[in-house]
């Protein structure tokens, strides 16, 4: 209780310091304190949910947008910290390099149920079917904005955008002109440098180059409360081409390298007694492309590729992937009431898996090939009424064939009000790990100590998703309301089954149901106060197929995420040159954060205060407080061989300077 006050009046006390100062400086010209209003921000474009650009106010899916200025006033460092603010997304940071981050349930270091993009090119490992956050560490200020779509977005993504699509977006060379300094110093955050140089390039393009240096200290050991030896130091650069050819068409190209070493540190118990520290080295590149041109029927096509390069070497596993990718997408003129988008796409991934200490495949090298195509119709019912029609087909080296069809529809009956509604299939594919892969789970208690693996089925099924949907959008002039709700129907889960004393086999031995609701307020009280509170509700309720069933999957499955999440910002502009941005978080508990030894997490509650000052018209400072109630909490633990890690209270400086 006496937690619970401390926590209220420090808000309290917070709150009344904004209103005061910012009422003392209301001389000042508010006019300029608040650049967006709430209906510029639902006229921003969005393409994730339709594969068109699109107002967020026309899109019929639970879409939030991150922007730009919301990334700038949150404070963060991390893309997957930027997420925290979107209801329907759960994120845990796991220690000082790596976050487990997934969209209505089943969260882990791998979340498998999530299919996160830049610039349309995917994120996701093949072995794992999750993401390396750690290496996904670009320059936030390039980030021009992030899409996030909770629920299905498979007719036009394909296999993985089962619970959630992620489509972060970077600003063309053209937005990116002159130089930008970005420099922080901390106690966790040790330091950080951002370089960004931008230039016109004839009289029809514009080139951007980056840099990204940065170092974060170890986080705690919750066991031992001391360093847990996860020091994290990483580098990210690239370049982008943005311009116009001689025939009006659009052309886009824009390459990255990367490069991070993390500590970690392996608790492989009786079998090895003391734990084995281990440095964990990844590097890898990427090039893409992307081609646009306007019909004269008013129509357009575009051609987009890249390829992906990655390398990951540590004492569990090392590991190479190479990724082609190759799409195609025409959108037809609109003829009468329908508006038709269809697409073709290729992709092949090929991997390398070396140094099977605690992992290996069967093959060691593979080469896999996905075929897909989609189409999806917007067929105007009336001038308030929408009905979309669409479904993708993939063919799969796994499972085959798969099919993934949705419906939705949109009511607008004016320009404050939307009503939407959708039933979608999705799937999600085996990965390279639960069909080729031998996998250490855990070490039994026998005499010699022995490794419990975890082993690959070659007749895996594709899991189901079967969602309904329907959400409520309300705007008027200082306030948004944007609720969703939804049910979830799985089949074909993956689970394990024991094959004998020390091995198991992945299985398609789970099914279960989920449902939740997601609300999100915007609401700006005066020009230069703005509020923006995300809450989350949901349950997930699993079941086994095996007897005995399997417990460690059921528990994961339903206790990796919690029931309540509440995210609350205020954002004040002081004065002309004075911000002031509070954000607070409440996270319900973890019944089982991992399938390995269940390891619930207590509920925790946070608080970041961001404080920046404009010095001149080109340089501004800023001082970041993060997790300021605790010396330190616990979010997420990884699981077997790993010790849990609590996150430690940051304080930081940053400058910013425009040249």
């Amino acid at each position: 209780m006496v937690k619970k006050i401390r926590i209220s009046a420090t808000f309290n006390l917070i709150a009344a310091a904004c209103l005061s100062m910012a009422q003392a400086s209301a001389d000042t010209s508010v006019d300029e304190f608040i650049d967006m209003s709430l209906n510029d921000l639902l006229q921003l474009e969005v393409s994730s949910v339709s594969r068109r650009v699109q107002q967020l106010r026309e899109a019929a899916a639970a879409v939030h947008v991150i922007t730009a200025d919301d990334i700038r006033r949150s404070g963060v460092t991390s893309i997957p910290d930027a997420l925290r603010m979107v209801p329907g997304i759960s994120v845990g940071r796991i220690n000082a390099s790596n976050w487990a981050v997934t969209a209505r349930g089943f969260n882990g270091s791998f979340s498998n149920k999530l299919l996160v993009l830049m610039d349309g090119r995917t994120l996701y490992t093949p072995a794992f079917s999750g993401v390396y956050w750690d290496v996904q560490d670009t320059v936030l200020d390039n980030i021009e904005r992030i899409e996030v779509i909770r629920g299905p977005g498979a007719t036009l993504w394909g296999a993985n955008a089962v619970n959630g699509i992620i489509n972060i977006i970077t600003k063309s060379a053209a937005d990116t002109q002159g130089g930008l300094l970005v420099a922080h110093i901390g106690n966790e955050d040790k330091a950080g440098l951002s370089l960004r140089y931008g230039d016109a390039v004839g009289p029809d393009g514009d080139l951007r180059g980056h840099l990204k240096l940065r170092r974060t200290d170890e986080q705690l050991n919750q066991a031992a409360g001391t360093g847990a030896n996860d020091e994290w130091e990483a580098a990210h650069g690239g370049l982008r081409f943005d311009g116009f050819l001689t025939n009006g068409d659009t052309l886009s190209v824009h390459g990255d390298f990367y490069r991070s070493e993390s500590d970690q540190v392996f608790d492989l118990g009786s079998v090895t007694p003391v734990p084995v520290p281990d440095q964990v080295k990844a590097d890898g590149w990427n090039l893409a492309g992307k081609w646009h041109r306007d019909l004269e029927d008013g129509g357009a096509v575009e051609v987009s590729a890249y390829v992906d390069f990655n390398s990951r070497e540590e004492f569990a596993v090392g590991q190479e992937h190479l990724t082609l990718d190759i799409d195609f997408q025409h959108d037809l003129a609109d003829v009468g009431r329908h508006n038709v988008i269809w697409g073709l796409g290729y992709r092949r991934i090929a991997d390398d898996f070396r140094t099977p200490a605690l992992f290996t495949a069967l093959p060691a090298s593979n080469e896999l090939d996905l075929f897909s195509g989609f189409v999806q119709d917007e067929i105007t019912l009336a001038s308030d009424v929408r009905l979309t029609l669409g479904t993708k087909v993939e063919h799969n080296e796994f499972t085959g064939l798969e099919f993934q069809p949705n419906v939705r529809f949109s009511w607008v009956p004016n320009d404050q009000q939307m009503v939407w509604a959708a039933i979608s299939r999705a799937v999600r594919t085996p990965s390279r790990v639960e069909e080729q892969g031998v996998l250490a789970t855990g070490v039994l208690p026998t005499l010699p100590p022995t490794l419990l693996l975890l082993n690959g089925n070659p007749n895996l099924e594709a899991e189901e998703l079967v969602a309904y949907e329907a959400g409520y959008r309300y705007t008027v002039e200082n306030l948004s309301v944007d609720i969703a709700v939804y049910f979830n129907e799985y089949e074909e889960l993956i689970g394990t089954d024991f094959t004998g004393v020390t091995s198991l086999l992945f299985e398609n031995v789970l099914s279960g149901q989920s449902y939740g609701l997601e609300m999100s307020i915007d609401w700006r009280p005066s020009a230069w106060w703005r509020w923006q509170l995300a809450y989350t509700y949901q349950d997930i309720d699993l079941k086994a197929t095996l007897v005995p069933p399997d417990l460690g999957r059921l528990a994961a499955g339903e206790g990796s995420v919690p029931s309540h999440q509440l995210s609350v910002r205020s954002s004040t502009d002081l004065t002309d040159a004075l911000q002031l941005d509070v954000w607070g978080r409440y996270v319900g508990k973890l019944e089982a954060s991992n399938y390995f030894d269940q390891a619930p997490v207590s509920s925790y509650t946070s608080l970041d205060v961001r404080l920046s000052w404009q010095a001149t018209k080109d340089l501004e400072l800023s001082l970041v407080g993060q997790n300021l109630l605790n010396s330190s909490h616990s979010e997420f633990v990884q699981g077997a061989f790993f010790q849990p890690t609590e996150i430690e209270r940051s304080v930081f400086g940053q400058l910013k300077l425009t040249f």
